[in-house]
Formats: C-alpha cells, structure tokens, sequence
C-alpha cells in the first residue's frame, strides 16, 4: 500500500484509512480529439477531524467559519512524500449523522479547468489593451497596409459599406483604382494579431504562456478582426480614443458647511442622504415640504474647435457604467445628470471619463454640485434652500484606439478554446506557478520520453479493442453572410474554407469540430497586377447590405505590389505595394492555408495544401483510422519515480509495440495505475519535416525543440559541406524549448544542393532517446543562355532548358 498525502493551502488533509482516491489524467480522448487534457478525482470523503474542521472552516455550520464552497482554493498531492500532482481542490459538502457531523467530500482538478475558472464570463473587452499603444490616424493607419515588419495591429481592406470595384474605366463610383474613390482610412477596421491577444489575456490574468508555437509565424501572422458596429450613415466607423478619467483639481468650493462632506472630490462626485435636522432653518420656514432632490450639472467646452467631431462622457456609478452623454465641438453639456432624491441610506459615487472621435485636445469641464429643498412658509407660501459646490477640470484627451469599447463581442474563453481548436493545440500547467505550455497536439507528443512499462503490467488483465471510429469527419467555420461566401456556397455547395470526410464503412456517427470564428472569401481583381484581393463585410445583391459578423478570423501573407488609391484623410495617395489579408500566409518558405480543406488561394491562385487539417490534425487520425490500431487496456504498479515522472506526452513501450497515453487512472492507495493506450504508428518522434523543395533564392526556416524532463537536444554541425548559417550556430547543446532559425543564401551553383543535420535526443538520465536529421534540399537558381537572334532561353540549371 502507497501513503497518499493531500494538502490544501499547504496543510495536510486527514484522510480516512479505507478510502479509495483515484486521479485520471487524459488528453486529446478520441471520443472528442478537440478537448484539453486536465486531471480530476472521483469526489471522494475526508474525516471531520478537528484540523479538517479548521481548514474547511466548520463549512457543515455557516455561523462558525467563512470558508467559501464556490472558490477552488490551490492543492497538491503526494505519494509517499513524493509530489504527484498540483491544482485545486473544491469541497463539495458535509454529511451530518445524529446531529454530528462526519465527514467532508472533496474533488481534485487540474489546473487546466482553474484556467477557464479564471476567465469566467469575461469577454474580449474586459482585457487590458494598456500595452497595445496605437494613435488612431489616417497616417498610421496607411502605415499598418505597407509596413513589412511585425505589427500588432492592422487594418485589413475589407470594405462593410460599399462594393469596392477596380478599373472599371470610370464606370463606378467605388473604382478604388480612381483617385477620387479611394479606400477611405476611416471606413477600415482593425485587425489584432492572435500572438498579441495571447499575450493580452496572460497579462489580464496573471498567467503565463509558453512554447514555441507563440513566436510561430502562423499564429503571429493570425489575425482577429476587431468589428463590433457597422458604419454610420456618413460612412464612418466612427471609432473613439481611449477613455481618461475627468479630476475636479482646479478651484472649487463649498457654500454651506451643512453638508455633510465636500461633495466633488478630486476624481468623483458622492451623493450622500442629508438630514434636513442638520440644517439651520431660514427665517421664514414653518416645514419641509415634498421631495427633497440633489443634482449635477457639467458644464463640458473642448479648448480646440474641431469641425463637428463629436465628444462623449461617460457617467460610472459606483464604478458600473450608468449612462453617455454625447456633445459636438462648440456645444456644451449642461444638465446631464437627472434629478436625484435625498432618501435614506443614499451613498453613491459617481465618477467621470471622457472620449472623443480623436483626440489631441483639452478638454475643459466645469462642474456644480446643487442641492435645493423646498419648504412651507410661515406666511402659506413655498420657499427653497440651495447649497452648492463647484470645481473644474482640464483633462488632455488621449488619441490612442480604444480597443475595449470596439472589441468583438465574444467570451475571452470561447476564443482562448476556439483558437485552440483551430489549430489543434494543447495547453497544460508546467511546475512553475501560473505558467502553461501552448503547442499543437503533434508538437507536444514529439517533447515525450519512451517508456518502457513491459516488467510492471499485469499480464492477466489486458484487454484488446478495436478504435470505435466516425462514419463522418466534420470541420466548420460559422457561417458567413459575405455575398463573396454565399456565392460559394451557391455554386459548390458547401461552405468556403470547411472540410467533411465521410467513411461509410465505419461505424455510425459523426465528430464536429466547429469554430466560433467566421472566415471571409476575398475577391482578387485579377487586373494589371493581380496581387490586390479585398474583402466584403455586405451580404448579397441588390441590396449589399452591412452586417456585423462573427468574429473573423485572418491570415496575412507577405508584402505584394498593387496599385490602388487610399485616402488618409489629408492626401490619398496611389499605394503600390500592401500587405495582403485573406486565408494564406507563409512560413519556412511553404504556403499555410487558414481553411480546414485544401481550398484553391485567392491570392496565390493555386491550391494550398498546408491547410488546418493536414497541417494540425491529419497526423492524430491518420494513426486512429489506421487498420493496425488498437485500444489496449491494461494495468500496471509502477514504480514511484516512474509514476511521478510519467506525462500524458509520453510515448509507452509494451514489449516491441509503442502507444500513446489516451487516459490514465491511478488510485492512489494501492498504486494501481489503468491505462487505456491507443497504437502509435507515426514514423518520427521529432518534428522536423524536410523542406526538401526550398526554391533557389532561399529564406529562413525556423524549427522549435524542446528537451523534456531535464533532457537535452544535440543538434550537429552540416554532415555535408555546410551552405547554410544558423541562430544559435550548430553544433549546439540545448537544455531549454528553443526556435533555431537556419538561413539559406541563394543558390548560384547551378546545381541543386543538399544537407543533413543531425538531431540527437538525450533523456533525463543521460540515454538517448532517439536520433533524427534535418534534410534541406535547395534548388538550383535559374539562367539564360543567350541565343543568335538576342533573345535568350531560361534555365532552370546547367543540364535543363526550359522553353
């Protein structure tokens, strides 16, 4: 028997001596490949010992503790003194026999599910965009269209007001290739690079996210489309700056010491009930008559004329957002706040913010505190008091985007859970606090270590199945409404960028993987220069209506030459290369594709076969579906640094057959541990795919290792007569997850190239784990050979003429 130890807060739980406590931990179950692994207990039962009693604050009698049920509180578990898991434990409620109470049940997590807790009901603009600074100009915004290097924030050219068109010889009004119709700065939304949203969230949180794939091309160069609202009637999405807080520091008084307390402090305005006892009564007053009332009145003026911008005030009571009040330049707010009764138990506090159109301007504000009650006079007529405060502010309004109140209207959790749909990735807490590891499926089974548990399984009670496997494979964006999708749809029947596999000689029913994110089918002119594509936020013809869609998804590919015109608000100049949206992007000199099916590129014009599926989630079903799969079920009693050290990444050795971990149930007083193990038939163990096709001129291709459990990576020096430079130079010894980036130069030769690196994996305790290599296979750069006649034929190397 095993000696399991359970702390809460770090202090040890008493357990009882006969009960059964089992933690299953499981990843990727192919009943369901979409959900992220986490670990759980069975709800199990702890004595109401006197230290249980303390710790769970005497929960069964709400009078004597204040232990709150609703909030997982931080655990751990041990195994003979040897740590075994960490997460949060909840209690779940008291059993009260013969008016004792007796014991307490209790449930484990894993911190994956505390993850989630975190986020709660939160959405997209409830995150703290302070480290996403971009001011908001026609400049900037033309800069985010041109600009190669890595931005956070762009603005894509997808229209949602007209049907943007090119060249029509001046037959149209929205020709973008007429400087007169130019793509107006300010009908543009902004796009936010999914890499940055992460990093937003785990700063929100207070979390931290690790791996590789964060700084991966194919995720930096994903974009959220940050639309919410459609344009105005002006054709203007009519975006504000970042809201600043309005403090009364200039001036100010108080009329009457009656008041309780100076009303207009330096940031906010309290409302108090006041006891008519307290004051001195005029010498006419006979009685206090009706309803006493307080009021606000906010006198706004901006320092700077500005056309007719508008400006807005956000009135905050006790911090909840109450009500706006929106003014144009050269008008002033008066009044804004309604008439409010003196009734007992009033105290409120109301605080101000103010936004504007743009910004670059004070804001001037006067504001008066007035408080009137009306009295009966000795004589039969109505008389009134007043007090009053006053005080000013000059506030300098911000010009930076506002991204909380223009952020798409979605749950942090369900884009954190769709983003990790999307590309299949996994997210699990490391032993460092608050800290997890992000990487797609494939990524993290290539960071495990083989173990071999032959000596330890109980022969006599493995059981061999067959995969129960889907008739159907469905993988779906949401639906779009874009007119350019819906054409789509009309002609091939189908939805732009999903894939179905149908298997009708599988076993009934269908697995969906379903995205909460829209993607857009762009339009490519396919004019002069046909590397300009747009896309369409309008539903269909005629009316081509703007809708607000769910959120979209982006991706962006590198810079190509256009020809369009673009009006920045000062000048619209003709701009001749751009930065393209749209379902493409590129990595390791290869084509990524956005879409699950291996759809044809509006931009590319060819068919990307790097497509979500194949890139993320083929490898996984392709080792399912294969007929020599089986799900085997055994039992084992590993040894404690065995058991403490396996993860779910982890590929298991049973004599001469390799599995992976689907699930793993370990009871932790008999040391009992039940796999359920699916057959592992993928070739590689490391995740280095020759880019055996890089094209003459070269690039860079980026490669991520990460050593496991205290292993390590060895990765030689060029087997061949080395061409390529590398960061870090090879050989290299790494110890931590590290993205090598190999540069190859052009290729000058006229003879294709080779070369192999080799990549050595070590385990913790010295062995080595396995051995594989880094193929690289360059073209040839092309020639001319010169003819007679002065023309030339082009070559694709010395031995080949290509006509």
């Amino acid at each position: 028997m095993r000696k399991p130890s359970i702390f809460i807060d770090n202090r040890r739980i008493d357990l009882f001596q006969d009960e059964k406590i089992s933690v299953k931990s499981s990843v990727q179950d192919i009943a369901d490949i979409s959900k992220v692994f986490t670990d759980f207990s069975q709800t199990f039962s702890i004595p109401a010992s006197d230290e249980n009693n303390d710790i769970l604050g005497f929960y069964y009698n709400n009078d004597l503790g204040e232990f709150n049920a609703n909030i997982r509180v931080a655990a751990r578990i041990e195994i003979d003194n040897t740590p075994f898991r960490e997460g949060k434990m909840q209690l779940e409620g008291s059993t009260i026999k013969d008016g004792q109470v007796e014991s307490y049940k209790i449930s484990f997590f894993g911190d994956v599910v505390t993850l989630k807790d975190r986020f709660s009901q939160d959405k997209l603009s409830d995150l703290d965009f302070s480290s996403l600074s971009f001011t908001y100009n026609g400049a900037n915004v033309q800069n985010t269209i041109t600009d190669t290097s890595y931005l956070d924030v762009r603005f894509p050219l997808i229209s949602s007001s007209r049907v943007w068109q090119y060249n029509t010889g001046g037959l149209s009004a929205d020709d973008i290739y007429n400087s007169n119709n130019g793509i107006e700065y300010n009908e543009l939304f902004p796009a936010v690079s999914d890499a940055k949203i992460m990093e937003l969230i785990a700063s929100t949180y207070n979390v931290t996210f690790s791996g590789g794939f964060l700084s991966d091309d194919r995720l930096k160069n994903s974009f959220t489309w940050w639309k919410n609202r459609n344009l105005d009637t002006n054709g203007s999405a009519n975006f504000t700056t970042k809201s600043v807080d309005l403090t009364f520091n200039s001036g100010g008084s108080v009329l009457n010491p009656n008041l309780v307390n100076n009303p207009v402090a330096f940031d906010a305005v309290t409302i108090e009930y006041i006891d008519m006892n307290l004051f001195s009564v005029p010498f006419d007053w006979s009685s206090w008559i009706g309803q006493e009332w307080q009021q606000i009145d906010i006198y706004v003026s901006p320092s700077i004329f500005i056309g007719t911008n508008y400006y807005y005030l956000d009135i905050y009571k006790n911090g909840v957002l109450n009500q706006t009040y929106e003014g144009t330049f050269g008008s002033s707010l008066y009044n804004v706040m309604p008439f409010l009764i003196n009734s007992i138990g009033t105290n409120d506090v109301y605080t101000f913010k103010a936004r504007s159109a743009n910004g670059g301007y004070n804001l001037n504000c006067d504001i008066k505190y007035t408080f009137r009650a009306n009295y009966l006079t000795t004589s039969g007529g109505i008389g009134f008091v007043t007090e009053t405060a006053t005080a000013s502010s000059v506030v300098a309004l911000s010009s930076e985007f506002d991204f909380n109140t223009t952020a798409p209207d979605m749950k942090v959790a369900d884009w954190f859970s769709g983003t990790l749909k999307e590309f299949n990735l996994t997210c699990y807490p490391l032993s460092k606090l608050d800290t997890f590891q992000v990487e797609p499926l494939n990524d993290w089974y290539s960071g495990g270590e083989h173990v071999d548990i032959t000596e330890f399984v109980d022969t006599k009670t493995i059981k061999v199945d067959r995969a129960k496997l889907y008739n159907e494979l469905s993988f779906e964006f949401s639906k779009s409404k874009s007119f350019m999708n819906e054409a789509f749809s009309d002609i091939h029947n189908r939805e732009y960028g999903n894939l179905k596999e149908v298997f009708p000689d599988y076993d009934v029913g269908k697995y969906s993987v379903k995205l909460p994110f829209e993607t857009l089918l762009f339009n490519n002119f396919d004019d002069i220069n046909n590397n300009l594509q747009v896309g369409y936020s309008l539903t269909t013809a005629p009316d081509y209506k703007p809708y607000i869609p769910k959120v979209v998804k982006l991706y962006l590919h590198t810079s190509k030459s256009c020809s369009f015109f673009f009006d920045n608000g000062t000048t619209a100049p003709n701009l001749t290369s751009y930065m393209p949206f749209g379902q493409d992007t590129e990595f390791n000199t290869k084509n990524y594709s956005m879409n699950f099916g291996s759809e044809v590129s509006s931009l590319l014009n060819t068919t990307i076969e790097n497509s979500l599926y194949n890139t993320y989630y083929q490898q996984y079903l392709v080792n399912l579906f294969n007929p020599k799969t089986r799900i085997v079920t055994v039992q084992a009693i590993l040894p404690i640094d065995i058991l403490t050290r396996l993860t779910l990444d982890d590929a298991i050795i049973i004599r001469d057959k390799k599995y992976r971990i689907n699930d793993m149930t370990t009871d932790l007083t008999t040391g009992i541990v039940k796999f359920v193990l699916i057959s592992d038939w993928v070739k590689t163990k490391a995740r280095f795919q020759p880019p055996i096709d890089i094209e003459s001129g070269g690039g860079d291709v980026v490669y991520n290792v990460k050593p496991t459990k205290g292993g390590k990576f060895e990765i030689s020096a060029p087997i061949e007569t080395p061409f390529i430079t590398s960061i870090p130079s090879f050989p290299v010894t790494l110890t931590e997850e590290t993205n090598p980036v190999i540069t190859i130069p052009t290729n000058n030769t006229g003879v294709k190239r080779t070369q192999t690196i080799q990549v050595t994996k070590y385990r913790s305790n010295g062995e080595v784990d396995y051995i594989d290599y880094i193929y690289i296979e360059q073209k040839a750069e092309s020639f001319k050979l010169l003819l007679e006649n002065g023309g030339s034929l082009l070559t694709e190397n010395l031995d080949k003429i290509l006509l």
